[in-house]
């Protein structure tokens, strides 16, 4: 029997104008998000770590938790997955090597495999 927690949002850095060093940070299995960096300026970010939530994208970045405009969350489409880093009119944001992993579709790896050509996500960070 598999038990699946639901958490909505991973780290979010909003208003702040700096600097922030994130250095050898990790945040993973969010539903909307890992990394987001909203309305924000001089973030240096090294060595940072993703895995997007495992049981995606059944059921999707929608749900369950509902998107808050207060928390600045993304919106999407029926079937997308979270995004690993995400951001936002943001300036001076320096990303100095990152692992951004989707080994996963609902609960299966057969897409992290070597000879699959399945995609794990379609896209993992925006820009």
């Amino acid at each position: 029997e598999q038990i699946t927690i639901y958490a909505g949002r991973g780290l979010l850095i909003e208003l702040s104008d700096g600097p922030n060093c994130l250095v050898a940070s990790s945040v993973e299995h969010h539903q909307r998000y890992e990394y987001q960096f909203w309305d924000t300026k001089n973030i240096f970010a090294g060595q940072i770590q993703t895995e997007t939530a495992y049981y995606q994208p059944n059921s999707d970045a929608r749900i369950p938790q509902i998107a808050q405009e207060r928390w600045h969350d993304p919106h999407f489409n029926r079937g997308e997955s979270g995004w690993a880093l995400r951001v936002v009119d943001s300036k001076d944001i320096v990303i100095y090597g990152a692992g951004f992993y989707s080994f996963f579709i609902n609960y299966n790896n057969a897409c992290a495999q070597p000879t699959t050509s399945i995609k794990c996500q379609q896209r993992i960070f925006s820009v």
